[in-house]
């Protein structure tokens, strides 16, 4: 019995390590970027792009930087002076409207908003379209309805003295949960003297739009159109790829099914139906989500991080540039490298633990179509014909979030059966469930998983 016990604390150490070692402590060293080393990032040892070619921005720094240019110019363009109401509703907060933002600047007129928006504008776009001042409603529309935007693609192209960038991005309502559509803009650099100048764009296809840039160009400051660097980090960034992710999927499920990488979603869910059921069933674990550690790795055209949230559950980013990203919400679901040379490297007992942590995961997301396809017919046909039936019987006897602890293992011909624990993961709940695991190696990663009913 000794001896017994000692093998399930290696196991069980080992299990540890193997899924520890997938996330490095990476939340305490990212690089925030001086000045000078964003124009040096952005603009390399190259010589300035001189054709109608642009490529898609992947330096994070610049891609918020220039977002909130875009910004700047939505809340202005959108600003209700009319209404004297000192605050707004977002999230449950109140928090100053548009009205209050524009007595801190002193705008107090329509006259003095067209104004501050006629002198954001490129000035080649005002001479093509004729605008004034007088006319720039009718030229480019206006609203009073308070507006956020947030960019969802940008690309670059560097010039001598500026830099263009076709931006794409959604919009929404300031203080509402709903986005009302998508908007594109051409947003222009000049880094010399830290201004900007806008120009909205009809396409939102930018990836086949020509962008062209005016060299030595100079952009005059009319003192709203200057912007700072927007210096992020690595775990920055990832925090709010998952804020994204999490907001959408709680108030736009639509939205967010779209960050979920296509693979994994095709084997995860199918369609969006199974997905709107996964956030339902996952709401609490969805609202908590917060990256806390990362590992990043390099790939063929695109970069990889592994994250791990402050409840210890695991996602997987892959990004192509930034806010090009495909989310992946498990570890079980694909045979992801990194896991399948862990696992072949093991040996067969930490294998068994391998899987049964897989079978935990997929039962605290509520995935019980996973855990069933790994039944045999027998046992399927001995105690749950259907996978409704195997869900209902752990919903009445085991607990929505189940922590496992390891007991004992014995081998009994080619199953290893673990004697397991499992208690409530929320810790609400001090009753323990005892179980016997029954865990067949087959071919590759698969596995056949029964236990005592």
């Amino acid at each position: 019995m000794k001896k017994i016990k000692k093998t399930i604390i290696i196991i069980t150490v080992l299990i540890i390590i193997i899924l520890i070692g997938l996330v490095l402590l990476r939340d305490k060293n990212s690089k925030v970027f001086t000045d000078e080393e964003i124009k040096e990032i952005e603009t390399g040892n190259q010589e300035p792009i001189n054709d109608v070619n642009s490529e898609e921005l992947k330096n994070a720094t610049m891609f918020y930087t220039v977002e909130n240019c875009v910004q700047t110019y939505v809340t202005l363009y959108s600003l209700d002076i009319n209404n004297e109401n000192p605050f707004i509703t977002e999230y449950g907060q109140q928090i100053n409207s548009s009205y209050t933002y524009a007595l801190s600047k002193g705008i107090t007129t329509n006259e003095q908003k067209n104004e501050i928006i006629y002198n954001m504008l490129d000035t080649n776009y005002i001479n093509q379209n004729d605008i004034t001042v007088q006319n720039i409603n009718d030229k480019i529309g206006s609203t009073n309805i308070p507006l956020i935007f947030s960019a969802t693609k940008i690309r670059v192209m560097v010039g001598k003295t500026v830099s263009a960038y076709s931006v794409v991005g959604r919009i929404k309502r300031f203080g509402a949960n709903e986005y009302l559509g998508e908007v594109a803009y051409k947003v222009t650099l000049d880094e010399l003297n830290m201004t900007f100048t806008i120009e909205p764009l009809e396409d939102l296809n930018i990836d086949n739009l020509d962008i062209t840039i005016e060299e030595e160009k100079s952009i005059e400051n009319h003192e709203y159109n200057v912007f700072q660097y927007s210096r992020v980090d690595e775990l920055t960034v990832l925090q709010n790829y998952v804020s994204l992710y999490k907001n959408n999927a709680v108030n736009n499920p639509e939205i967010a099914y779209e960050y979920i990488d296509s693979q994994y979603k095709n084997a995860r869910f199918g369609n969006i139906d199974k997905f709107k059921e996964y956030v339902d069933y996952n709401m609490e674990r969805i609202q908590r989500i917060s990256v806390s550690k990362y590992s990043k790795e390099q790939k063929d055209g695109y970069t990889q991080y592994v994250c791990i949230d402050t409840d210890g559950n695991y996602y997987i980013i892959k990004e192509t540039a930034t806010m090009q990203f495909g989310l992946i919400l498990d570890t079980y679901t694909l045979d992801l490298p990194e896991f399948t040379e862990k696992y072949e490297n093991a040996d067969d007992m930490t294998k068994v633990g391998m899987n049964i942590e897989k079978i935990k995961e997929a039962l605290n997301s509520g995935d019980y179509e996973y855990v069933y396809n790994k039944f045999t017919d027998g046992f399927k046909n001995n105690y749950f014909k259907t996978v409704d039936d195997f869900k209902n019987y752990v919903q009445q006897n085991w607990y929505k979030t189940i922590k496992i602890t390891y007991n004992s293992v014995s081998t009994e011909g080619s199953a290893h059966v673990f004697e397991v624990y499992l208690s409530d993961g929320t810790g609400e709940n001090s009753n323990v469930i005892t179980k016997n695991f029954n865990v067949r190696l087959q071919e590759g990663t698969d596995f056949i998983f029964s236990f005592n009913v």
